[in-house]
């Protein structure tokens, strides 16, 4: 299971959003961008992109 800090969750979700939502092709823009770390599986993909747009920031 892969751990990600809160900045990394929400490059995820930048990456899947700026590849059409692909999640292969997400996982592939995290092999290229951080090469020997294994990319995040879909559900994670799917369940940090589903989290951020569900999160509102109350100030």
């Amino acid at each position: 299971m892969n751990c990600f800090i809160p900045k990394q969750s929400a490059e995820i979700v930048t990456m899947y959003i700026e590849n059409r939502r692909s999640v292969v092709l997400t996982q592939r823009a995290y092999r290229r961008k951080y090469r020997g770390k294994q990319p995040p599986s879909d559900n994670t993909i799917r369940d940090r992109e589903h989290t951020s747009s569900t999160t509102k920031t109350f100030q």
